[in-house]
């Protein structure tokens, strides 16, 4: 995990990616995993729609909740 801005302000943006990878299983089964968000923070939807249609829809399908997104 990696973010563009380490320091920052009440409603500066911040961009953060996560590089996963399945260890000694590739090409079967599924991984699922949950990538913890701060209180108050605003996922924006497009960022991740865009990061499925880059990664072949190896990411098919991602769920953001309150606490965490989901893919």
């Amino acid at each position: 995990m990696s973010f563009d801005k380490t320091a920052l302000q009440t409603g500066d943006a911040v961009s953060c990616t996560v590089e996963t990878e399945r260890v000694g299983f590739h090409g079967y089964g599924m991984m699922l995993a949950e990538i913890g968000l701060p209180p108050g923070a605003e996922v924006e939807r497009q960022s991740l729609d865009a990061a499925m249609t880059a990664s072949g829809y190896a990411l098919g399908s991602y769920d953001i909740l309150p606490d965490r997104v989901v893919a």
